[in-house]
């Protein structure tokens, strides 16, 4: 299951295959670079390029899942066939948009643009435009930073960057980050002040939640920086940093994610001891109770007293079996339970005195 922004739905065969087609891809691009110069000539080599010395068993990639319940969803996928893709989604290129912008004013808002220019593109039945969903709110965040080129919005439009609403912490990361293209300047990301940094020097919180949703919405910050550094070197030139920063976050996260785990599971088992303690005795009071009524019941139908009666009544009571009640006569000594249960109906305090009590009725 997923969550697909209003509720959950099953991941789609599709979807599963793309995800577990992941688990054969056992070697990074810069290490299948360095192995370029070892393979193999062959035809069969070049195709699947891997090096003469690795099996095609060591390229098996393994997929399972967190819970064995989603176990059978996943191996029915990985059998099955997937629906047939009926259209390719598709996306305008830059050099489409810029010149579709120029048709508009210089203050026409970008995200205006992108929606007419998605309203009147006329396409094969094998294509459709991807939704803009994502670009609009981008664009939208942006777009009062002024001086920024149709080049500089459309990169922005694609950068990793979720906005969810208009109080999204990521905005005032973007407009700052926008700012420093627009002005070629004042990229060191120290000096970005979206980036609330003095999180790493707070103590855990492991009360509030907020704290974490901070740290979740600094990496996905510093993961957009990275990504501009990429694209505006220039104006971004504190990477190295970034990946240093980016790292002292995740550590940060893992060590709140691991103490939560760990108090919760210690608070689940604190509230979890109460109600086992009154389970235990509300059980063993019920017991006692159907333990009175049936010396009671027992007392009634012989005409006795419950003082002076053997263990043989108490066999009888209580429905002892035979081979409990005869293990005291082969060895001098009844079983713990059973002796147990005759010194609480007695009164007694010990296993002793209710032998010693059996012994003289």
């Amino acid at each position: 299951m997923k969550f697909n922004g209003r509720s959950e739905v099953p991941v789609e065969t599709s979807q599963i295959k793309q995800i577990a087609g992941r688990a054969g891809r056992y070697r990074t691009a810069a290490q299948a670079t360095e192995m370029s110069g070892n393979v193999s000539s062959s035809p069969d080599a070049k195709t699947s390029n891997m090096s003469p010395d690795v099996s095609p068993a060591q390229t098996l990639g393994l997929v399972t899942t967190l819970d064995r319940s989603g176990l059978s969803v996943i191996q029915k996928a990985m059998t099955s066939q997937a629906d047939p893709i009926m259209s390719a989604g598709i996306f305008p290129p830059d050099s489409v948009l810029i010149s579709f912008a120029a048709y508009f004013p210089p203050s026409t808002p970008f995200s205006y643009i992108l929606i007419r220019l998605h309203n009147t593109s006329l396409l094969n039945p094998r294509f459709h435009l991807c939704i803009l969903k994502e670009h609009l709110k981008i664009a939208d965040a942006i777009e009062p930073v002024k001086n920024l080129t149709i080049s500089d919005r459309i990169i922005f439009c694609a950068a990793p960057a979720t906005v969810k609403d208009k109080d999204d912490p990521m905005i005032p990361v973007l407009r700052e980050l926008a700012e420093c293209v627009a002005n070629n300047s004042g990229g060191n990301i120290l000096d970005i002040r979206g980036l609330k940094l003095e999180l790493l020097e707070m103590e855990v919180n492991l009360g509030s939640r907020m704290f974490l949703e901070k740290l979740e919405a600094l990496h996905k910050a510093l993961v957009l920086y990275l990504w501009l550094s990429y694209r505006f070197a220039g104006v971004f030139n504190t990477q190295a940093m970034a990946f240093y920063i980016k790292t002292l976050v995740e550590e940060k996260i893992q060590t709140v994610l691991s103490r939560r785990t760990f108090t919760k599971r210690i608070e689940k088992q604190k509230s979890a001891i109460p109600t086992d303690f009154a389970n235990i005795k509300r059980h063993h009071s019920e017991s006692e109770n159907q333990d009175s009524r049936k010396l009671g019941a027992y007392l009634s139908d012989h005409g006795r007293s419950e003082k002076g009666l053997s263990s043989t009544d108490f066999q009888i009571a209580f429905n002892i079996p035979d081979q409990i009640q005869g293990s005291r006569s082969r060895h001098g000594t009844q079983s713990r339970s059973s002796l147990d249960l005759v010194a609480s109906l007695r009164g007694q305090k010990t296993v002793q005195e209710a032998v010693k009590g059996e012994a003289s009725p």
